[in-house]
């Protein structure tokens, strides 16, 4: 940009000068020219602009006759700049720290600071943490990094002149894991027809999966009517049909990726059936087939199906894979096989896929598995004898730790702080095994209680670092250390100190009231879990009254909640565990003779559905009766959807009454009940949180009839 500094009138010769901020402007002075415009004016140029740019010029002009001069103000708006960071360039293991610090070296103030992950926001469940240090730096930590963590992280700096974003890019090195799978206990005899299933839940795609034969009758890679099938990126099913002798042996699945190889072997143990028993099944077909001909007509009778039961494995994380097969073990052709999902049948809509196998098998596959999978998979069968299922629940935990290593939640002082004033930082465990041993650090030595710190544990999982009054030797880094079983893990901030000079005062008294430093909640917390937050006072008169409110209430040690003060200056407040009455505002209010301060920081909890109990009559009731069950939600954020199933599938409201008391209530009533009522009734629950459900068994005992 360019400014014109030119005389209407006046004597010549003249002088020409600008000043910047009432400092002369030089030649010197970087991104500044001044070029004359003959004897009577000057052209001021600025480029590029720059932050020390901004200020008050004044164009000076003096001749014979006296002096005159012009002032304008240049306001410079300067969008962010983010300090430049990477990551690691090879791909990081599962379970490894990852932090990636953010921070603003350049721009107008206020600026916004976020991280996003493929473009999106990042969620408490994602098992990633940002931490704020001011207004100008955001951390990005993940204490076990996991195959979901994969991906873009960019961190994105906004302010009223413009915007930047970083981003790096996460990759996971995931090995592969193969679900155990087996052959059963029992020996397989000739004509059965025998399959297992290779599922790798866990590994970076793309996957190499292939199968090894090992057996004492052939040496054969794969002996003949061994058939494997690969069923999308992560399966693959083994079938063997018929078995024969030569099948006997070891069938190991190899699976392999980028990161490494991973196998699994079951072994089939073939018996052939003794001659003495077809002899005695054959006696036995030659007396039913006697009895049949003196029959008036043959009876043909129908068989209905009959499913293997089958379960989920235990519970799986998030970002894994898992598989059920529904294995049809007897009934008449022909079979039709269906899913259903929470009472709803499969849609491709849902991430979830079935392969049919065979006349008489269905495999139901998840890859990946997320959240909304979580709940109840019913296979239903029908043929012409009638309609069968089996119904298995499926839990799934949002955020995958492979290990019980402690987990720091991380911290940091206020922002340079003045000697003389009080600081401090909580060093708060959010999970990890017990016993939990934590202890404090100052520039790599331990601490002592020469050094004019203090330290306070805080139940089992919290430990308060205060340091009153901050001098210039505080000045450094401090790192909290916290050990269990599993492991060691630590965390580190630094602290900055400013030394000012202050003149010394005679005969002047200054009272001087309280100050709060800000202090906040976590992100949102879940039922159960610990939080806690610090009231400092940094200045202030003494003496000084610190107290407690919550929503306007005093608190009292019945509301779960407990305080404890540290030195003068300090209060902390512990909730251990929460619940959701514990949601709402808190308030810490500090008082001296000179006058009265306070600070309200909210707490939101998620609290998932709690449902409780509920059971029919353990004998039974009699057909043509009536009974009632109530479903009822202990405590749970709202919306709540409450529905009831049978046996795996929505109820029907045609002869059953479903009647909804209050938001957290559901009534089911049977009248009239007859043996078709019999069965497994459940109740799910389930909110933004999290699902829960809970079943019971109606048994109707038939009449009866003389």
């Amino acid at each position: 940009m360019t400014v014109t500094c030119a005389v209407i009138d006046g004597d010549k010769p003249m002088s020409v000068w600008w000043t910047l901020n009432d400092v002369n402007v030089s030649r010197a002075m970087p991104g500044i020219t001044m070029v004359p415009l003959g004897d009577a004016g000057s052209l001021l140029t600025l480029s590029p602009v720059r932050f020390e740019h901004a200020g008050n010029y004044t164009c000076f002009i003096s001749n014979a006759g006296g002096v005159t001069f012009h002032t304008s103000q240049l306001r410079v708006n300067v969008p962010p700049e983010l300090q430049p960071f990477a990551l690691s360039e090879k791909p990081l293991n599962p379970g490894q720290i990852l932090t990636v610090p953010c921070g603003v070296i350049d721009g107008d103030r206020p600026v916004g600071l976020h991280w996003e992950f493929n473009s999106g926001p990042i969620t408490p469940r994602m098992g990633v943490t940002v931490v704020h240090l001011g207004e100008r730096s955001a951390i990005l930590s993940i204490s076990s990094v996991q195959a979901a963590h994969a991906g873009t992280y960019t961190c994105v700096a906004e302010n009223a002149a413009g915007t930047d974003r970083l981003s790096v890019e996460l990759v996971v090195k995931v090995f592969p894991i193969i679900v155990p799978f087996s052959f059963g206990d029992l020996p397989s005899n000739s004509g059965d027809v025998v399959q297992v299933m290779c599922l790798v839940s866990k590994g970076d795609v793309p996957l190499n999966i292939s199968w090894q034969f090992q057996g004492p009758l052939t040496d054969l890679s794969m002996p003949e009517g061994a058939v494997a099938t690969l069923l999308g990126d992560r399966t693959s099913m083994l079938m063997i049909n018929p078995v024969k002798a030569v099948h006997q042996g070891n069938y190991t699945c190899h699976a392999t990726n980028r990161a490494g190889e991973t196998s699994h072997f079951a072994t089939l143990i073939y018996g052939e059936i003794s001659g003495t028993f077809v002899v005695v099944q054959l006696l036995m077909m030659l007396s039913v087939c006697e009895s049949l001909v003196y029959s008036t007509w043959l009876h043909v009778i129908p068989v209905l199906p009959r499913i293997v039961p089958f379960h989920f494995d235990t519970p799986i994380f998030a970002g894994q894979a898992t598989q059920v097969t529904c294995l049809v073990s007897e009934g008449d052709s022909p079979l039709d096989i269906s899913w259903s999902f929470q009472g709803t049948d499969l849609s491709s809509q849902m991430g979830i896929s079935t392969t049919r196998i065979g006349r008489s098998g269905s495999l139901l596959l998840l890859e990946p598995a997320n959240s909304g999978h979580r709940g109840n998979y019913t296979c239903t069968v029908k043929n012409p004898a009638g309609i069968v299922n089996y119904t298995t629940s499926l839990e799934i935990h949002g955020t995958l730790y492979e290990s019980f290593l402690p987990r720091i939640v991380p911290f940091h002082f206020d922002s340079p702080i003045f000697a003389g004033q009080a600081t401090q930082v909580t060093c708060l465990v959010s999970e990890g095994d017990f016993p939990l041993d934590i202890t404090w650090s100052f520039q790599g030595t331990e601490l002592s209680s020469q050094m004019g710190i203090s330290t306070n544990k805080i139940g089992k999982k919290a430990s308060l670092l205060l340091i009153d009054p901050a001098t210039s030797g505080h000045k450094g880094n401090y790192t909290c250390t916290v050990r269990n079983p599993a492991g060691t893990i630590n965390f580190t901030a630094s602290l900055h100190i400013h030394v000012e000079l202050t003149p010394l005062l005679t005969h002047a008294f200054i009272s001087v009231p309280p100050r709060i430093v800000p202090f906040h909640f976590d992100t949102p917390i879940f039922a159960g879990q610990t939080t806690q937050v610090t009231c400092l006072v940094p200045q202030g008169d003494s003496p000084l009254d610190i107290s407690w409110s919550f929503q306007g209430t005093e608190l009292s040690s019945q509301m779960g909640l407990s305080t404890n003060r540290f030195s003068r200056k300090a209060s902390i407040l512990l909730v251990d565990p929460a619940s959701s009455g514990h949601r709402g505002n808190y308030t810490c209010s500090v008082r001296n003779p000179v006058g009265s301060v306070n600070y309200t920081a909210h707490l939101q909890i998620h609290v998932k559905p709690q449902i409780q109990p509920f059971a029919f009559e353990r004998s039974g009731i009699n057909e043509g009766s009536s009974t009632r069950a109530l479903c009822s939600v202990n405590a749970a954020d709202t919306p709540l959807d409450i529905r009831w199933l049978k046996d795996g599938l929505p109820l029907s409201t045609a002869t059953r009454k479903i009647h909804k008391l209050d938001d957290l209530t559901m009534i089911l009533s049977l009248s009239h009940v007859a043996l078709a009522d019999s069965g497994n009734y459940t109740c799910i629950a389930s909110n933004t949180a999290g699902i829960a459900s809970h079943s019971a068994i109606l048994r109707v005992k038939g009449r009866v009839r003389e």
